[in-house]
């Protein structure tokens, strides 16, 4: 059967989702297929600016994770071929999908058998109100999502199980979710859980999110050949 082998590899922290894990072979460099979201330092869109520090320093402004914060790499293994795959930060008040020009944080095309899709994600929480959530690419590449409760509320994350997939074209991997201080939501999304994570089901998925009064999604979509 041809599937998609979605693969994770946690720095830092542990957190128990799968029971195989890989590692990239040294001096490999993986194929990422054509990522069209994806800009060379001379070839910058408006708005963005480019900082060059020494190794190590990071980039000022807190435009990169805290050396403490949890980091996430996550790769996918093509198997089977793809016409376009890609990663978006997307939010949703009340069931409604609010479009934002920068909800796709990367896109892939024309990936073939063999091919993967490498990145590494970074949530950060900088108060109780306020998620940053770091994106960082093979090709130096960094984008930085936000996530900022209303007055009075917080936000919270929550984790999507990772499994091998056959032809999804839907696959979640971060809830983001405003909460009130008594933890009302966290509450009902605990009902859902599996082994503290979020089992990928569509009707679980559709029931659990119609819940929820405003909330933010990391996912990959995938349209096939």
């Amino acid at each position: 059967m041809n599937r998609i082998l979605l693969f994770i590899i946690f720095q830092l922290i542990p957190f128990p989702i799968f029971s195989q894990v890989t590692k990239l072979p040294k001096k490999q460099t993986p194929s990422l297929g054509s990522p069209i979201a994806d800009f060379p330092q001379n070839k910058m869109p408006a708005g963005v600016t480019v900082l060059t520090t020494r190794r190590g320093e990071g980039i000022p402004g807190s435009t990169m994770p805290r050396p403490e914060t949890p980091r996430y790499k996550m790769r996918y293994e093509v198997r089977d071929s793809i016409k376009m795959f890609t990663l978006y930060f997307r939010e949703y008040i009340d069931g409604v999908l609010i479009h934002d020009d920068l909800e796709i944080v990367q896109r892939w095309v024309d990936l073939k058998e063999g091919d993967r899709t490498l990145f590494e994600m970074a949530p950060e929480f900088t108060a109780a109100s306020s998620l940053k959530v770091f994106f960082n690419f093979p090709s130096g590449f960094v984008r930085c999502c936000y996530m900022n409760s209303f007055s009075g509320k917080c936000v919270k994350i929550a984790y999507f199980e990772m499994e091998e997939v056959a032809r999804h074209t839907f696959i979640p991997l971060l809830l983001m979710y405003e909460d009130t201080e008594t933890g009302e939501v966290e509450q009902v999304i605990n009902n859902y859980l599996k082994d503290t994570v979020i089992p990928v089901n569509e009707i679980i998925n559709k029931e659990l999110l119609s819940k929820l009064s405003r909330y933010k999604l990391v996912y990959y979509d995938i349209v096939f050949k």
